[in-house]
């Protein structure tokens, strides 16, 4: 355990930011969770279940914010949204600050 801990890659500096670790990023309140990813170039955002997984991604998407709905990755239940993390990181702080404001009217 303590080889493969040691081996374990870092979360990614945009999901560390998204989550006020150190970052610099001032985003307006929002009702998400970040589940922390073992690796990878996605997270998985759990957001308020006011309304289904299409719904918020569409709301995202008419805010220009381009995200997938948890139910193309089997998540069961609860809403989900996936980012992508490899944007730059302007373009993916913008990307954040938008889906904020569209997950604060939730």
């Amino acid at each position: 355990l303590a080889t493969r801990a040691a081996s374990r890659p870092r979360r990614p500096s945009a999901v560390r930011r998204t989550q006020g670790e150190g970052g610099n990023l001032s985003l307006p309140p929002a009702g998400w969770d970040v589940l922390v990813p073992e690796g990878g170039w996605t997270a998985v955002l759990r957001v308020p279940a006011t309304r289904g997984d299409d719904a918020w991604a569409l709301a995202a998407l008419d805010a220009g914010v381009l995200v997938h709905p948890g139910y193309f990755f089997d998540f069961p239940s609860g809403a989900h949204l996936v980012v992508s993390l490899l944007p730059a990181p302007a373009q993916f702080a913008q990307g954040v600050e938008r889906l904020a404001r569209v997950l604060a009217v939730s």
